[in-house]
């Protein structure tokens, strides 16, 4: 009996970690706006789309500098960030001022970043630029993007 029901437990535990492997990626646990920005710019340096889906709500709504339209949910911002990262050898933000206008389970953010990137060519851009968020507490310990607006600032 021991040993069937060993195999048995074995057999469960392989099956729920291949369940576990197969599912989307989970929100990355961000426990206040600050951690979040700072979430925010280290998913950004990896130059790929999934870690940006581990801070984005499935709904999100991203409208980056150069884009005519706003890519809308978690997908279409997966892609974008996918794209852009193809481009670079290697990227960074770096958050500047911000201001925070924190509410029950919405806080607006606004502020400046440096977005710094080396090309493939090896071209180094340092754009500054301003950006706002709408971000929500979705549960006690857990802040996520719901809308996320990127602008390069006038010359």
């Amino acid at each position: 009996m021991i040993g069937i029901s060993g195999t048995r437990t074995a057999a469960f535990a392989a099956a729920g970690a291949l369940l576990l492997m197969a599912m989307p990626a989970q929100a990355q646990l961000v426990d206040t706006p600050q951690n979040l920005l700072k979430a925010w710019a280290d998913a950004y340096a990896t130059k790929a789309g999934e870690p940006m889906t581990r801070i984005y709500t499935r709904d999100a709504l991203l409208w980056e500098s150069l884009a005519k339209e706003p890519a809308v949910g978690i997908d279409a911002i997966k892609q974008h960030y996918d794209r852009t990262g193809q481009n670079v050898a290697e990227r960074s933000a770096t958050v500047g001022k911000i201001q925070l206008n924190p509410r029950k389970r919405v806080t607006m953010v606004v502020g400046t970043m440096e977005l710094k990137a080396k090309t493939k060519d090896g071209a180094v851009r340092n754009n500054q630029a301003r950006f706002s968020m709408t971000i929500i507490r979705e549960s006690r310990r857990q802040w996520a993007v719901l809308s996320h607006h990127v602008s390069l600032m006038p010359q």
